[in-house]
């Protein structure tokens, strides 16, 4: 069995008890994906500039860490 995701936003903001977000090394995703056989996301990559989140082939977010940033510390209003 695997995981079914329907929704974007339950994807990304689900509060699920079992749902969590792991870091793997870059060159070890095909053993974590082995060893989670079926049971786990891929949301994306780290290590530049940009956050690049993508579901089913669509992107979803796309943004400069700048941009994160500003709204983290400033707020919205």
């Amino acid at each position: 069995t695997g995981i079914t995701v329907g929704r974007p936003d339950f994807f990304m903001f689900s509060e699920s008890q079992s749902m969590f977000i792991l870091e793997v090394q870059k060159g070890k995703e095909k053993e974590f994906e082995e060893y989670m056989k079926g049971l786990s996301i891929k949301l994306g990559y780290t290590g530049s500039q940009m956050l690049d989140v993508k579901f089913n082939g669509k992107t979803l977010v796309y943004l400069h860490i700048d941009q994160i940033r500003s709204k983290w510390k400033e707020g919205y209003i």
